[in-house]
C-alpha cells in the first residue's frame, strides 16, 4: 500500500493519482530505447539539451488494487507459492507500457503497467549503506548515514514496523 519513487515521492497514506516525474533522453540510444537519468542529474542534463523533463500522472490506487487482486494472485500460484502469503517489505518495479515508450504521458484509465523487477531481500535498505561496516570502513554506524538518507530508511522503517504490529496485534 506505499509506493516509493527515487525522487523522493512516497505514500504511507491514502492512495490517489499522483504526478512523477522524470529527466528521459531526447534521441534513442544505440539499443533504440529512450533511457532515463538519475533525478538528481535531470536538471543538469536538461540544461545541456539532452533530456527533457518528463511527468505523467498515476492512479496509484487503481494501480495497487489491480496489482494485489489480479495480479498478485496469479503470479503467487505460478510460482507454487499460492498458499503463502505475501512479503510484508518488498517492491515491484512498475513501467508504463501503454505505448511502448514509458514516459509518454497516456491518460490514467488507458495505462497499462508490467513488472520489470520484483525485489524482496533488501528494500530500502541501500538508504543504510554508509553504515554498513567493511574491512576499509569498521567503525561506521548509523550517524554516518546523512540526514536525508536516514529520514528516508526512518520512514520506511517506521511503516514496516506499524505493519509487522498490526499483523501480530501488538
Amino acid at each position: 500500500e506505499y509506493f516509493y519513487y527515487d525522487n523522493g515521492v512516497i505514500s504511507d497514506s491514502k492512495l490517489g493519482t499522483a504526478e512523477f516525474t522524470a529527466y528521459v533522453q531526447k534521441e534513442k540510444s544505440a539499443d533504440g530505447n529512450y533511457h532515463r537519468c538519475a533525478t538528481d542529474e535531470g536538471e543538469k542534463k536538461v540544461e545541456e539539451g539532452t533530456h527533457e523533463k518528463k511527468t505523467i500522472s498515476i492512479d496509484l490506487a487503481a494501480l495497487c488494487k489491480k496489482f494485489t487482486a489480479e495480479d498478485c494472485p496469479v503470479l503467487m500460484g505460478t510460482l507454487g507459492l499460492a498458499e503463502e502469503p505475501i512479503p510484508l517489505w518488498w517492491t515491484a518495479d512498475m513501467i508504463n507500457a501503454s505505448l511502448g515508450e514509458c514516459w509518454t504521458a497516456v491518460p490514467v484509465a488507458e495505462q497499462k503497467w508490467v513488472v520489470g523487477e520484483f525485489n524482496c531481500s533488501c528494500v530500502g535498505i541501500s538508504k543504510c549503506l554508509p553504515a554498513y561496516c567493511k574491512p576499509d570502513t569498521p567503525n561506521v554506524s548509523w550517524k554516518d548515514i546523512p540526514a536525508e538518507e536516514a529520514g528516508h530508511a526512518t520512514k520506511y522503517g517506521d511503516i514496516v514496523g506499524k505493519e509487522a504490529a498490526a499483523m501480530l496485534k501488538v
